[in-house]
């Protein structure tokens, strides 16, 4: 089977163990198509050890999956076991977790182009459900995940003294991070003894299959 991956990490990684999961199913091959751009700015070779039964082919032309069309469901089952930072990533978690004296807590707060379409739905959390969230949780240093930096300036300035370790992103706007540091990210909060994540983020529904699978 060919696909071609689009949008951010977390879809793109969806779309992949799914049809991964198929072609195990089917005893085929998975070829796949995963063009950096702006939702994605990396390939995943660049942070992820090549799964067995995939091949990355970029010059091929195959159908483009967004949503999977088929009846492995990412949302309702687990697919990641196959899913294995580079040993290189994952140290520069632990560097991290040592800031954070390895017993922390992690919110991801998805924000830019998440919110316009959160309030239109009436699902949108504002930042005073993670303050709950911190508020009743500091007994350990805090790991905050984000896109945008007026909420990292946000959330330093208010819960500073349980913050060991911050990377400030350097410009406002949309996804301004690279795809190394989505990776960090991820792992921290997958690391992290509690978490709160944003609703209908496909970034914090991957933590949490991933933490409940651990």
């Amino acid at each position: 089977m060919q696909i071609t991956v689009n949008l951010g990490l977390s879809n793109r990684l969806r779309s992949l163990f799914s049809h991964l999961e198929y072609c195990k199913q089917k005893k085929e091959e998975l070829f796949v198509n995963w063009t950096p751009d702006e939702d994605c700015p990396g390939h995943f070779l660049e942070l992820f050890e090549p799964p067995e039964g995939v091949f990355f082919n970029d010059t091929t032309s195959s159908p483009t999956y967004g949503i999977c069309r088929h009846n492995f469901d990412a949302n309702k089952m687990f697919l990641y076991k196959d899913l294995k930072v580079k040993k290189e990533i994952m140290q520069k978690v632990k560097e991290v977790q040592d800031k954070l004296s390895l017993d922390y807590n992690a919110v991801h707060i998805r924000r830019t182009d998440h919110v316009l379409i959160r309030k239109q739905r009436n699902i949108y959390q504002p930042d005073e459900l993670f303050f709950n969230f911190i508020d009743n949780n500091k007994d350990r240093p805090l790991y905050i995940a984000t896109d945008n930096l007026e909420t990292q300036k946000i959330f330093y300035d208010k819960f500073a003294p349980l913050i060991k370790y911050i990377k400030f992103i350097q410009k406002s706007g949309f996804r301004h991070t690279s795809l190394e540091d989505s990776v960090i990210d991820l792992y921290l909060c997958i690391g992290a003894k509690r978490f709160k994540g944003t609703g209908w983020s496909s970034f914090s529904g991957l933590i949490r299959q991933v933490r409940n699978n651990n």
